[in-house]
């Protein structure tokens, strides 16, 4: 699965926040994950580099390939709030995390139209993301063709328990 971690870039420190430890298990799980170019140590001397107007059109533009969107929303940011509005609006699923206590708006916490949770710990909030993963996947499904070989057993089945007689008279 693509996704987008939002991450606080420009508002506050990062320190005392699982975001290394929720790359981690999200790459562990097989998920790509398209910021992880602003996961880095130096990702605030590098972004410096780039035009405004170019961080902005990628950004958008990993919105619309992501599958998931998460944000750590333990730090009040403009950016964080603006990619989850954007995902929101095209219909991508979001997940926010925050530690407890945090101050989050209700813009965000309120919001029905995404998943919230808060943490106490960063086992907790692995334990939440893991549990989050499985009940987003999809339970399996019997194929069609599987459904109807099973159909004709049982009502094989069924005639060889009734003697070989059909309760259908032709």
């Amino acid at each position: 699965m693509k996704i987008y971690f939002s991450v606080p870039v420009i508002s506050g420190s990062r320190e005392g926040l699982p975001i290394k430890e929720i790359q981690d298990f999200l790459e562990k799980e097989g998920h790509f994950i398209l910021t992880s170019r602003l996961l880095e140590k130096d990702f605030r001397e590098k972004e410096s580099q780039l035009p405004r107007d170019f961080i902005f059109q990628r950004d958008m533009e990993w919105l619309k390939e992501a599958d998931l969107v998460i944000a750590e929303a333990s730090i009040p940011s403009t950016g964080i709030g603006y990619e989850i509005a954007h995902a929101l609006n095209l219909r991508k699923k979001v997940l926010c995390l925050a530690q407890e206590g945090a101050p989050v708006t209700a813009m965000i916490e309120g919001n029905e139209k995404l998943s919230f949770l808060r943490y106490k710990s960063t086992q907790e909030a692995l334990i939440l993301l893991e549990g989050f993963f499985e009940k987003a996947r999809p339970a399996r499904k019997k194929s069609r063709v599987r459904k109807t070989i099973n159909e004709k057993k049982g009502r094989r089945q069924a005639w060889k328990n009734s003697g070989g007689k059909s309760r259908y008279k032709r």
